[in-house]
């Protein structure tokens, strides 16, 4: 498999924000990608909608909606060698009553005592470099800064 530099949208919910924060910054750097673009942003109902397209008719949708909106979450543009596949591996699968241990969310989810995992799981990435660059342009793209309360960390 050859090495491409991409780019990947992390984006670290609700709940992560204040258990996994340092720690995922930590393993990105010590896979040798690079945080390029770092923001707390105040979702809106219209981003949560974009963001989950694909879970609006599920009967989960409102929770979801509700947890996304309860407190900032945390964008990333991480950047380097196989940027996707190493993020989507570091931060782990959600399975079926398995997650990898030594992955952030086998490491930091209780499993047994979570609620919906497809809702609770602390963070996400980009599946592919078509959604990193939709996904980066949601949470990036400043055009849209009437949408969302924006402050960067610094």
């Amino acid at each position: 498999m050859s090495s491409m530099k991409e780019r990947t949208c992390v984006i670290i919910k609700p709940d992560g924000v204040d258990i996994i924060l340092l720690k995922a910054m930590r393993k990105i750097a010590e896979n040798n990608l690079v945080i390029t673009n770092i923001k707390e942003i105040k979702l809106t109902k219209e981003l949560i909608k974009e963001q989950y397209e694909y879970l609006v008719d599920d009967p989960c949708y409102q929770i979801l909606e509700e947890f996304m909106l309860s407190k900032p979450i945390i964008a990333m543009i991480v950047e380097g060698e196989n940027a996707i596949t190493k993020t989507q591996s570091l931060i782990g699968p959600i399975e079926e009553g398995y997650i990898p241990i030594n992955t952030i969310r086998g490491d930091h989810i209780d499993y047994h005592n979570s609620k919906d995992l497809r809702i609770y799981n602390l963070m996400q990435s980009s599946d592919s470099i078509e959604n990193a660059e939709i996904e980066i342009k949601r949470y990036f793209n400043s055009d849209r800064s009437n949408e969302c309360q924006k402050k960067f960390i610094k």
